[in-house]
């Protein structure tokens, strides 16, 4: 806020008022995938993230309280 920032964007969504690590929804889909790690492609990434309607969460730090 300080600097003029107005928001700030996660790379995962907010679920439940947390923002999971990416390592731990990446950690979540090869589980759901149940491929070998070295078979999963960046294609299959992206079909998983639009199956499970995962968005990047937006936070307005106008409006945001810690």
């Amino acid at each position: 806020k300080e600097r003029g920032v107005a928001k700030v964007i996660t790379t995962t969504p907010d679920m439940g008022g947390r923002s999971f690590g990416t390592n731990v929804i990446e950690a979540l889909m090869v589980s759901i995938m149940g491929k070998p790690l070295e078979a999963i492609t960046p294609d299959d990434y992206y079909a998983m993230l639009q199956q499970l309607n995962l968005k990047p969460g937006v936070i307005d730090l106008n409006t945001w309280t810690p």
